[in-house]
């Protein structure tokens, strides 16, 4: 592997103590930048411009600043030397910093560094955060890197930059190219914009503690660059490594500053990175990419497994994050977005992980499914490790006890899907759920907080569920819509993860924006990158990239999803035309309609069961290869039931041949629920005569069903069906012979004996 290497090591270290006009001396920014300036010089051979005290006033700095704007630094009064593309450069200040509320920005504080000769009441002659974050971004080095070790230094992130998630990521050989050949504009800051003055208008005083001569921050910063950063031991340390040994030793040390590691707009795929002088690299080969290691779920949610390829959603999991660890808020806290909006992603990917990490116990996350209360009761029982019988009072007990033996527990209920209970639940069942509820709510001795993921337009019916009591047990948090920056997050962090890439990086602004045309398509773009993926396997290429003309051939957002559940369908139709019935009727019990809204229905297994031993073949083929393509997903339910569903309603609501036949279909489909819920409460209730379908008008057209090619009658349909006609048949028999009895009455001895012979001749 050929490993590019830099131009020149440049770095720009500035300290100042002395300041004057009754601005407080610092003690340590001197020595820090002393100490700094030889470490960089002797071990990672930089050549390094020391700037002390006087060295730094208004006009002084300025013209520094000035000089980087036009790509050069003013090295002494003689020598001007000019930055290079293949160069790197740090960028070091150790000195005041002041942060003012609203002064110039309309997102957060106004950050300013203090030049030696800075007026204490007088702005002006500060240096405003935004002036440096200017001429920083003009210099024309291929890496760069800020570091700046003063107060309210994260001000500088409201001067243009923009917030990374941080993780220490392996560096490979592939990712340490890419790292090398890419700009990379990063800056690392000592303390928050708002620390030391909850009104971001802070009193200026000591910077930090003078014990050996170093401020904290500046002593972990050496520490680290000696090699005590480099975290993933492979004698490289990177600028996010150094980031996070300093936040995580810092915090060891002080609870007053939290560093931060942001971006300059201009950054790129690039890493600043510093070689561990003396040894050799240790950068292995990137793991073998195949079908296991697909970073996008395409319609499937993200589970709390794949919370390290989940990215975009930081804002709404803190909100939330912050919203649960409140003492007094109302104990349900209900979630709501549109469909495709990631709200099970959010909570199981996202915040369940994080809720784990502190003091919660997390049951479920469960599904109401077409037994919410059984389901409901499952978990509880089941999540707290018990065999205890399942039934209402058991899982209250068991959380009572559970409660006692852990008093300082938060514990929470996690609920997805929640619109379940109205597309898959009679009103008997959906009452008694919130019943159940309703009391775990107000069980003091649980002390329970419950979250619900529900989809926005099934909110007015859950509103109507809720008494005016209720109303006060709940709060509701919308997911916020996502801006293009996290979905390019979204886009690009799993495919780092992978140490995967777009060609050409154009590639990832042409799927932002095709997802902002197109509301509601975030699932959409989770199946498109998944078969942009699948389309590299299939190239097999070694160079890592997802390439535009895969995705042109995929037909784009859209086309991606209705193009592959047709080719599934098309190519086993022509295994056997019967797959389209089969195909259709599979695809229609997974579609659910309630009040003119499609929704994508869990169907347990037992509904695919057919008389036919043949169409049971096709349904078990037809699952596999549509389970294949991740268009439909396989599991069990708490109690052990497999069931099947689509991956996502993006499917049901979205490919068009599904969408005519529902719309074809719609009478039949509608007739299909009604004699499967029928037939399943006939079943349940040990077969009873009086559940049959014998005096429904809808019998005949059964039985015009069941003998004609289109039958979709499933097994226990049929069952209840044939029974249904058999009881209808004897029905009418005694009707018959009730109606010759009477006629047997009137006539006399002759007509009695007339109907017995009937009698016999019809037995």
């Amino acid at each position: 592997m050929s490993i590019p290497e830099f131009n020149r090591s440049l770095a720009v270290i500035i300290g100042i103590n002395e300041y004057i006009n009754g601005i407080p001396r610092l003690k340590t920014a001197v020595n820090d930048a002393h100490t700094l300036a030889d470490l960089l010089r002797e071990k990672y051979k930089y050549e390094v411009l020391l700037l002390l005290d006087k060295e730094m006033t208004r006009d002084r700095l300025g013209n520094l600043l000035t000089a980087f704007k036009q790509g050069r630094i003013p090295w002494t009064r003689r020598k001007t030397v000019k930055v290079g593309s293949d160069d790197r450069l740090l960028f070091y200040f150790a000195g005041h910093g002041i942060a003012r509320d609203g002064l110039d920005s309309k997102d957060g504080p106004a950050g300013y560094i203090l030049p030696q000769d800075a007026q204490r009441e007088d702005d002006r002659s500060f240096v405003p955060m935004q002036e440096l974050h200017d001429a920083l971004i003009a210099l024309p080095c291929r890496h760069l890197l800020a570091i700046l070790d003063c107060c309210f230094a994260g001000a500088l992130r409201w001067s243009g930059f923009t917030r990374d998630a941080v993780r220490s990521q392996r560096v490979y050989a592939e990712r340490y190219d890419r790292f090398i050949n890419s700009s990379a504009r990063q800056v690392i800051t000592s303390a928050a914009h708002d620390e030391k003055a909850l009104d971001f208008i802070s009193q200026l005083g000591d910077r930090g503690s003078a014990a050996g001569g170093h401020s904290p921050f500046a002593e972990l910063l050496f520490k680290g660059l000696y090699q005590y950063a480099d975290l993933t031991e492979d004698n490289l340390i990177t600028a996010t490594e150094l980031y996070l040994y300093l936040y995580t030793k810092l915090a060891e040390k002080t609870e007053k500053q939290t560093p931060s590691l942001f971006q300059l707009k201009t950054h790129d795929k690039g890493e600043y990175i510093f070689r561990v002088p003396g040894r050799q690299l240790k950068l292995a080969t990137a793991p073998p990419l195949d079908y296991d290691s697909n970073p996008y779920k395409g319609l499937e949610p993200f589970e709390e497994a794949d919370s390290d390829i989940f990215f975009g959603r930081q804002r709404t999991i803190d909100k939330l994050w912050s919203h649960l660890r409140e003492k007094n808020k109302p104990p349900l806290t209900v979630l709501l977005g549109d469909t495709g909006s990631g709200k099970s992603s959010l909570v199981k990917a996202g915040l369940l992980p994080l809720l784990r990490t502190e003091n919660w116990h997390i049951l479920g996350p469960m599904r109401p499914c077409n037994s919410p209360f059984t389901a409901l009761v499952e978990t509880i029982i089941i999540s707290n490790g018990s065999q205890a019988e399942q039934t209402e009072q058991s899982a209250i007990e068991k959380l009572r006890e559970w409660r006692q033996n852990h008093p300082t527990t938060r514990l929470l209920l996690a609920i997805d899907q929640f619109h379940e209970l109205v597309t898959m639940c009679p009103r008997q069942r959906e009452r008694k759920f919130i019943a159940l509820l309703r009391k775990l709510l107000t069980e003091r001795a649980i002390d329970l907080d419950i979250l619900i993921a529900l989809r926005s337009d099934f909110e007015p019916h859950f509103s109507k569920l809720l008494s005016d009591g209720d109303r006060t047990l709940l709060t509701r948090f919308w997911m916020d819509e996502m801006t293009q920056n996290e979905l390019r997050e979204v886009i690009e962090k799993p495919a780092q993860e992978r140490v995967l890439y777009f060609e050409p990086p154009e590639l990832v602004d042409k799927l932002i924006n095709d997802v902002v045309q197109m509301p509601g398509a975030l699932p959409l773009l989770s199946f498109t990158l998944s078969e942009l993926y699948l389309k590299y396997l299939q190239r097999r290429g070694n160079d890592r990239t997802m390439r535009e003309s895969d995705y042109n051939q995929l037909g784009g957002l859209m086309g991606a999803l209705t193009n592959r559940a047709t080719e599934e369908y098309e190519a086993l139709r022509k295994l056997d035309p019967a797959y389209e019935k089969t195909l259709r009727w599979l695809m229609l019990r997974m579609v659910a309609i309630e009040g003119g809204v499609s929704t994508r229905r869990r169907v347990p297994r037992s509904e695919l069961r057919y008389p036919d031993s043949r169409e049971n073949q096709r349904v078990r083929t037809a699952i596999e290869s549509f389970s294949s393509a991740r268009l439909i997903v396989e599991g069990n339910e708490t109690g052990g039931e497999p069931y099947v569903e689509p991956a996502h309603d993006a499917l049901a609501i979205g490919w068009d041949l599904l969408l005519n036949w529902k719309n074809e279909y719609q009478e039949d489909l509608t007739l299909q629920r009604m004699v499967n819920n029928a037939a399943i409460a006939w079943q349940d209730n040990k077969p009873q005569v009086r559940d049959l379908w014998d005096e429904n008008s809808r019998l005949p057209k059964l039985q015009e069903i069941r003998k004609s090619q289109d039958n979709w009658l499933n097994q226990l349909e049929t069952e209840f069906v044939d029974r249904s006609i058999k009881q209808k048949r004897k029905s009418q028999r005694r009707s018959f012979l009730s109606v010759v009895a009477m006629i047997a009455l009137g006539t006399g001895f002759s007509g009695l004996y007339f109907a017995r012979k009937i009698q016999v001749g019809m037995a």
